[in-house]
């Protein structure tokens, strides 16, 4: 569960933060005005959200890789017939 704190009130809410953290309730996040400012997460999952990003990141270098020689105008193409063809679909 996400708890979430106004930026005004982090002082005070700090300590209750850690206590939550250490009770199994990992999330934290901060807000200014409504508005989210920082995400705070655990150790264990800081490990866990770096080694999605740099399975994402392998993925993206591949598919570039695999695209270099592919013009912008054919990928568009190829898009806009993909989604075409996804909407057919979906109307059926």
């Amino acid at each position: 569960m996400v708890r979430k704190v106004d930026i005004s009130r982090m002082g005070e809410e700090l300590r209750q933060f850690f206590q939550d953290l250490t009770a199994g309730e990992p999330y934290l996040l901060i807000e200014d005005q409504g508005r989210p400012v920082v995400g705070v997460v655990p150790p264990w999952q800081v490990g866990r959200l770096e080694g999605q990003r740099e399975q994402l990141l392998t993925m993206l270098r591949e598919v570039w890789d695999r695209n270099q020689d592919v013009s912008p105008e054919e990928i568009r193409r190829e898009v806009e017939e993909v989604v075409r063809e996804v909407r057919q679909e979906s109307r059926q």
